[in-house]
């Protein structure tokens, strides 16, 4: 007598799980739209200009290099640093472009003229990460020397050094109102200054490997990062708690990036893949696949419709991500 009320339960929960099938597993497969070769080494780094029209790179060959991102022709060579370009920055105005490198320079070049303009010294190891203000007049450079220099970007003068990593300083970011400066090290920390007062505020621990990465979300409220340990962290940067993490694997974690409109989050990886999760769901979205080398820098365009990667297989791709946004 009591068979046929099981028997119900077990179909109405088979039915639930195949309605929610598709919401879980309608993670999509994307081919690169673009391939672009022209460094001979690992691409370590990729960025947008802030009009779309300029992608730049940074890679092991020591140069920094100008591409179209609709044709992938290149616009320019950039020749100075004589190591490893480890990561690559246009300003907000897009009018300057600034490189760090294994030289443990940085570097500030005129986009329109192709010209370089200041070679900015004072660290005692490699850059590995370099990050403008949201207003544009501050530079922010984190170095194996474990510490982060501000820089103001009109004279090139060394405004601040801050200390307090016990490893290299590996991934710098300001948050999108200029007040806080987040930088992850190889001690596996995270720590978050106070650009104005120029004070550390606190330190965020989780990681258990290098934070080879940090990204504020365009509305100010995440911060996520990335490690060798395998995962994606987000915090909330106001309180320094942990609020989830993804990608919890055996492939280490090298870049990530929000879309623009902060809806996306991307992440490249040793398996030679990009990720993209749905922020605040947090349900995987997309698997881009066509690199034959680890994923050591990714970015998404300005209007967030595409994304571009440089790897470890020496190439830059980019990727159409238009069938993840919501329809016009």
């Amino acid at each position: 007598m009591h068979a046929q009320p099981r028997c119900e339960s077990r179909f109405l929960a088979i039915c639930t799980l195949l309605l929610l099938a598709p919401l879980v597993l309608a993670s999509q497969t994307l081919a690169p739209r673009l391939s672009i070769s022209g460094h001979p080494a690992w691409v370590f780094s990729v960025a947008f200009s802030p009009d779309g029209t300029l992608l730049a790179s940074g890679a092991w060959d020591s140069t920094v290099r100008l591409w179209d991102p609709e044709t992938g022709a290149q616009v320019a060579l950039l020749r100075g640093h004589t190591g490893w370009v480890h990561d690559v920055a246009f300003s907000p105005d897009g009018a300057l472009l600034a490189s760090g490198a294994r030289d443990r320079t940085v570097r500030l070049w005129d986009v329109a003229g192709l010209r370089p303009l200041l070679a900015l010294q004072g660290h005692r190891a490699r850059v590995n990460s370099v990050a403008f203000s949201p207003d544009g007049t501050l530079l922010a450079s984190a170095s194996d020397d474990g510490t982060v220099i501000i820089w103001q970007v009109a004279t090139g003068m060394k405004l601040a050094t801050w200390e307090g990593h016990t490893g290299g300083a590996l991934g710098v970011d300001f948050s999108p109102d200029g007040q806080l400066l987040a930088a992850g090290a190889a001690d596996g920390r995270i720590r978050l200054w106070d650009v104005s007062t120029k004070r550390p505020l606190r330190a965020l621990y989780g990681h258990w490997s290098p934070v080879r990465a940090v990204d504020f979300s365009p509305d100010g409220t995440l911060l996520a990062s990335c490690a060798l340990d395998g995962t994606v962290r987000v915090w909330d940067p106001r309180t320094g708690r942990q609020l989830r993490t993804l990608a919890q694997d055996r492939f280490r974690v090298y870049s990530l990036a929000f879309s623009p409109d902060g809806t996306l989050l991307a992440s490249g990886r040793q398996d030679y893949r990009v990720k993209l999760w749905r922020v605040g769901g947090w349900q995987e979205v997309a698997v881009l696949e066509g690199h034959h080398g680890g994923v050591l820098g990714i970015a998404f365009s300005p209007d967030g419709r595409q994304l571009v990667s440089g790897s470890a297989d020496n190439t830059i791709k980019l990727w159409d991500l238009s069938s993840l946004l919501p329809a016009p």
